[in-house]
């Protein structure tokens, strides 16, 4: 059975995805404007602002040359994503570039080249609008091609993890444990919702994509603003809490979502 978010509900959590994440990027980057991981995770959380932002037009959308409008510009905001996260991550939380040039430029160079593809009649095939749920499209070739660079950047950057926190030690080594253990869990959330449910045409759950992605920056910001700040056992501490508290909501949603839906 097709599942289809209620408009509120869709509404109201993307909206709060949106102004969170617009909200977190201006702290961190205000916080110290000169240090290279807060300029990029302003812009990173620009990106998922906009993304939000668009969703949110998508799902207001009421005519089908409008809905295609924002679907398309929607996409090119988002192909962007996985670079510009990929990015953050491999100056986080050193201040240096401690990553792959080659999968970077791919990322941008695959982004750029979706960005494109998204004004072609391959991106979408078919539009249906509805007066009590989003619109439903059935999406072309090119909309999988998002799916490789998002799969491509989510295992460098774990890669990239990993291989910090085998090498920090103290409290750098907490920080890092906590970004990767929210970047997983989100990360897998909101590739389920955008690209799984739509290739298995299990209805228009891409909307809560930019819900999942905003606990990601929430950790991420908590991060960057506080652990320096606190003793190491505090630091397990609310990170035993944040994990708690994540998992919790998730589930909570998830729950909402199939009583509403099934």
């Amino acid at each position: 059975m097709m599942m289809q978010p209620s408009p509120i509900l869709a509404t109201t959590l993307i909206l709060l995805s949106a102004l969170s994440s617009a909200l977190l990027g201006g702290a961190v980057f205000f916080s110290n404007p000169w240090r290279r991981t807060h300029r990029r995770f302003a812009l990173l959380t620009a990106n998922l602002s906009l993304w939000a932002f668009g969703v949110l037009a998508i799902i207001h959308s009421h005519a089908p040359l409008m809905a295609s409008f924002w679907i398309r510009m929607t996409f090119v905001v988002a192909s962007f994503l996985p670079a510009v996260f990929y990015h953050f991550i491999v100056i986080f939380p050193y201040q240096r570039f401690e990553g792959n040039r080659w999968v970077l430029r791919f990322l941008y160079g695959g982004a750029v080249a979706l960005s494109v593809g998204a004004f072609t009649p391959w991106y979408i095939e078919h539009v249906e609008l509805f007066v009590d749920h989003p619109p439903l499209v059935r999406y072309g070739p090119i909309f999988y091609g998002f799916g490789v660079i998002a799969g491509v950047a989510l295992a460098f950057s774990l890669s990239n993890l990993i291989q910090k926190v085998r090498q920090s030690i103290g409290i750098q080594r907490r920080q890092i444990e906590h970004v990767l253990t929210s970047f997983l869990v989100v990360s897998l959330l909101a590739l389920s919702t955008n690209v799984l449910a739509p290739a298995l045409r299990l209805g228009t759950l891409e909307v809560y994509g930019p819900c999942f992605v905003v606990l990601t920056v929430a950790g991420l910001a908590y991060s960057m603003l506080r652990y320096h700040l606190l003793d190491i056992w505090v630091i397990f501490s609310r990170t035993t809490v944040y994990a708690v508290v994540t998992g919790f909501v998730i589930a909570t949603f998830l729950v909402v979502v199939s009583g509403m839906h099934w």
